[in-house]
C-alpha cells in the first residue's frame, strides 16, 4: 500500500490546480478583474468548495493519522476529499462560456486543424494541465520510493 501517500499528494494537487484555473491562470484562462468575472461567479465556484471545507480537513487528519499508526489505507481514504472537491471545480468550471482563452486562441490560429477538437472538447487542456500536474507529483514520489 505505497501508492497511498502518493495518491493523497496527487489527490491534494489535482485541487489546487483546479482552484488555479478557476480563479485564473493567465495562459490557459483569464477570468480574474471585473471585466472578465460574471456575476456571482464566487457564490457559484468558490463557495462550494470553501462550505465543503471540512472534508479536506478530515482528509488531512486521516492522512496525519495513517502516518502516525503506519495504516497507509487511511491516507488512500483521505484522498477522496481533495479529488472529489477537484471535480466538484472543475464540473462548475466547465460551466462557464464565453471568456478569454488566450492560449486557446494561440493554439487555433498556429493549428487550424485544432480548432474542431477544442470545440468538441472544451475542458481539454484544462484536464491535461490539472490531471498532467496532479499525476507528476506521485510519479515522482513512486520514482523516489523505488529507487532508494
Amino acid at each position: 500500500m505505497m501508492l497511498a501517500f502518493p495518491l493523497f499528494f496527487g489527490a491534494f494537487a489535482y485541487l489546487i490546480l483546479n482552484l488555479q484555473l478557476a480563479t485564473g491562470f493567465p495562459p490557459f484562462y483569464v477570468h480574474w478583474g471585473e471585466q472578465h468575472q460574471r456575476a456571482g461567479f464566487k457564490e457559484d465556484v468558490i463557495v462550494p468548495v470553501l462550505a465543503r471545507g471540512f472534508w479536506l480537513f478530515v482528509g488531512l487528519g486521516l492522512v496525519l493519522l495513517a502516518a502516525v499508526l503506519k495504516t497507509p489505507h487511511l491516507a488512500a481514504i483521505g484522498a477522496i476529499a481533495p479529488a472529489c472537491l477537484g471535480f466538484l471545480v472543475r464540473k462548475n468550471l466547465k460551466k462557464e462560456q464565453g471568456l478569454p482563452y488566450p492560449l486557446l486562441d494561440f493554439v487555433r490560429f498556429r493549428l487550424p486543424i485544432a480548432g474542431p477538437i477544442f470545440d468538441r472538447w472544451p475542458m481539454l487542456v484544462f484536464d491535461v494541465w490539472t490531471v498532467g500536474m496532479a499525476l507528476v507529483i506521485p510519479g515522482v514520489m513512486l520514482l523516489q520510493a523505488y529507487t532508494q
